[in-house]
């Protein structure tokens, strides 16, 4: 009891926590190989639970406070054990795309049995759907050249290396084009990995 006041009374001179007992710091792999230090607070509610309606991100120098993480898609069914689930949330320039792992009846229970931090991915919020900025839309980029380098053509045929010609023509038939670019475009829109 004396333990509950002295704690309140320390708040109400520091406006501070006593102890910042909701911080969890972990190095994570964010747009690129190097790790970066990730802090997130505010992840659970009082009772202990997993909570991301108020998440605060901390990497890089910068800080994202009041990120609300909702259920964007189900990635996979563990049956009784649960699901994996992606969980979205926005800032005013950032999307933040993360891992979840939530209970089998999450639909009717809405509880969240873990997050994986190291699954966090971010994107510039004016992207479009193949993850191109519109800046690099309208410069002609969106990265790709030869060995990653960009060159002073845009990308195209020429930056395929083909075998013999066999291989080229069958490369080149419509049918072969057109799953190829299907394919591309799935996985620039995240749809398919």
């Amino acid at each position: 009891m004396a333990r509950a006041k002295l704690t309140e009374w320390y708040k109400s001179l520091h406006d501070t926590p006593l102890l910042n007992e909701n911080v969890e710091t972990l190095m994570v792999k964010l747009g690129g190989d190097e790790k970066t230090e990730l802090k997130i607070s505010n992840q659970t509610n009082s009772s202990g639970d997993v909570d991301l309606s108020n998440v605060t991100l901390e990497f890089k120098g910068e800080k994202y406070e009041g990120l609300e993480f909702k259920f964007e898609e189900e990635l996979e069914d563990h049956d009784n054990e649960g699901k994996d689930a992606l969980f979205v949330a926005e800032s005013d320039d950032k999307m933040f795309e993360v891992e979840v792992n939530i209970e089998a009846n999450y639909d009717q229970s809405g509880r969240i049995q873990d997050v994986e931090w190291r699954s966090l991915e971010t994107f510039p919020k004016e992207m479009n759907e193949a993850y191109c900025t519109e800046q690099e839309i309208a410069e002609g980029t969106c990265g790709y050249g030869e060995d990653g380098d960009l060159g002073d053509e845009p990308a195209g045929p020429h930056l395929f290396m083909l075998e013999d010609e066999n291989e080229i023509e069958e490369q080149n038939s419509p049918k072969k084009l057109q799953e190829s670019v299907v394919k591309r475009f799935q996985k620039l829109a995240n749809i398919k990995k």
